[in-house]
């Protein structure tokens, strides 16, 4: 599944270096958020919850990665093992669209 990002818009959610410092309340500009996020994590790697927590937290300052990781597993860009202890990256696409840079899926 391919999802495409406006940078400019996502940019107003990141700090001078490239953390997240808002978590929009608008859902079409959470999502840029979400796949933000998931792109910090390496498809196919299998990862515990600390290990999820962690890499929120890296790239998130307002600190509610817990709501952070529901959405990425309700996106499915992170796949839940059913007793809930590991997490896999799913194998998945973001097109970056830059101003001058618009590419179709």
């Amino acid at each position: 599944m391919a999802h495409t990002i406006d940078h400019q818009v996502l940019e107003r959610f990141l700090d001078e270096n490239g953390i997240v410092d808002t978590f929009p309340s608008k859902l079409s500009k959470k999502q840029y958020v979400i796949y933000y996020l998931a792109s910090k994590f390496d498809k196919g790697d299998v990862l515990d919850e600390i290990d999820v927590n962690n890499i929120i937290r890296e790239w998130i300052s307002f600190g509610d990665y817990v709501a952070v990781r529901r959405f990425l597993v309700d996106y499915k860009f992170l796949i839940r093992d059913k007793d809930g202890k590991e997490y896999t990256v799913a194998d998945y696409e973001i097109n970056w669209n830059r101003k001058n840079d618009i590419k179709k899926v």
